[in-house]
């Protein structure tokens, strides 16, 4: 899906990659692509759940359920041979009661 860029303008690609949830305990693995100037890269739990968490997994409403988050930044080539940045968001969250 495209979302709206954290920084307020222009737009990236987010795709839900895998969602596992074991007695109440859920690990997503989300996948942002997409070349912004101001990188597409976010480490605060905070600002990653505001911007994509909440979109692709509903049951994610606060980033104080957030236990761990891991964040890998790379850069793939696309078809038009232009290097992509990618960055994959591995988030383990508790569910709320």
């Amino acid at each position: 899906m495209r979302v709206k860029h954290f920084a307020g303008y222009g737009s990236v690609d987010v795709r839900k990659i895998n969602r596992v949830d074991r007695n109440g305990v859920v690990s997503l693995h989300l996948r942002v692509s997409g070349n912004h100037e101001w990188g597409i890269e976010r480490r605060d739990p905070y600002d990653v759940v505001r911007w994509i968490g909440t979109r692709c997994d509903k049951n994610l409403t606060d980033s104080r359920q957030v236990i761990n988050m891991d964040v890998e930044d790379y850069y793939v080539r696309n078809n038009n041979h232009l290097d992509e940045e990618v960055c994959d968001y591995y988030i383990t969250y508790r569910m709320e009661d």
